[in-house]
């Protein structure tokens, strides 16, 4: 690439993981070769007293209307601000105007966006004065019995519920789905295992019967339960093997790292009985969903912060929401004996024509599908 031709720019950190961050992003989204190069520059950075630098020179064409594009993003210790222009070679005037569709992509991918709610996800009040659904936590709004019956209609349909199923509910929040199943259950039984002990109080105090039982799940998670000293990728769930016919973990995925997903997903198949159904899910990033990742321009679903085995909604708190690859939990799926129920039903977060709901749903059976 000649420089004659090429706008150039440099970035500086003041360490290098957020250095090699922006790297990883850049050269996901710009690509590294004859359009773009992105490179770290060490000579430059010993001139900068050890600031860590990052030099990127690009030139691309764009529908024969463009010769050349700057890119100047404004940095210091991250990408908090963007600003671009192209030159228009047709009439020598500068324009914004199409590089705005142009490059929300890139300021979406490098851009660092702050979560509005400066709670853990754990701590936000809920109660009949509280409007926001919350994901279907606040159990007073009028979202919250909706998504619990229709996700035991999905488990009806696809997992092969029915009023004599024992069901484990990991992640069971406020009681979702342990509400919509209350009058269902006859001869059958659930048991809800959250982190949050706030949730299983609640869920205690207003559905636990005979049938119906809640435990504390006292893992770590920084947006549910800080303090706890045992980790989600090292924890073991408080039941024998083949105690149940169906294990459900419903958004509880993009709230784990991706060695935790692994964890609950081994633990979750352990549990089940022969023929048993795991029904969970989850972000999963394919080439279709990355598709659809990078051409938005704002959150939810940018996932800014991205690492080689899991992308981030925010880097600063990366368990709000989380995506992993697809391949990763197929994997895992064939190690613990799990055969999917195909096809994966991937979610409107998405744009999928086939999408059950919002999240990604996976259904697999331990043993075969007849």
């Amino acid at each position: 690439m000649s420089e004659k031709s090429s706008s150039s720019v440099l970035y500086t950190f003041d360490t290098p993981e957020a250095r090699d961050n922006f790297m990883y992003n850049a050269k996901k989204l710009l690509g590294d070769g004859d359009d773009y190069q992105v490179t770290q520059d060490p000579a430059l950075e010993h001139e900068l007293s050890n600031k860590c630098a990052v030099f990127v020179a690009g030139r691309k064409l764009i529908e024969g209307d463009y010769k050349d594009m700057s890119i100047r993003f404004s940095q210091e210790c991250g990408v908090h601000s963007a600003s671009v222009s192209l030159k228009q070679f047709t009439n020598g005037e500068w324009s914004e105007i199409k590089a705005r569709r142009l490059t929300k992509r890139a300021q979406g991918c490098l851009m660092q966006p702050e979560p509005r709610n400066k709670q853990p996800l754990g701590h936000l009040p809920f109660g009949p004065d509280k409007k926001q659904p919350l994901g279907g936590i606040n159990p007073y709004s009028h979202h919250f019995d909706s998504i619990g019956n229709h996700f035991k209609n999905l488990l009806i349909e696809h997992a092969r519920l029915n009023p004599n199923s024992d069901i484990l509910d990991v992640g069971c929040g406020t009681g979702r789905l342990a509400k919509s199943l209350h009058d269902y259950l006859e001869n059958g039984s659930y048991h809800g295992i959250d982190a949050n002990k706030r949730y299983i109080d609640y869920c205690r105090s207003n559905y636990q019967n005979s049938n119906f039982h809640f435990d504390h799940y006292n893992v770590q998670n920084d947006e549910y339960n800080k303090d706890a000293t045992v980790a989600a990728y090292d924890s073991r769930f408080p039941f024998k093997d083949a105690s149940f016919d169906l294990s459900v973990a419903i958004a509880v995925f993009n709230h784990l790292d991706i060695k935790s997903i692994l964890r609950y997903i081994a633990e979750l198949s352990r549990v089940l009985k022969p023929k048993g159904i795991l029904f969970f899910t989850a972000l999963m990033l394919n080439p279709k969903s990355i598709e659809g990742i990078d051409q938005r321009d704002k959150p939810p679903f940018m996932f800014s912060y991205r690492t080689d085995n899991s992308w981030h909604e925010y880097q600063s708190r990366p368990l709000i929401n989380v995506a992993v690859p697809e391949a990763g939990i197929r994997r895992q799926l064939i190690n613990c004996k799990m055969m999917i129920k195909e096809p994966i039903r991937f979610g409107e977060w998405s744009g999928s024509k086939l999408a059950l709901t919002g999240h990604d749903v996976v259904t697999a059976i331990k043993g075969q599908w007849y």
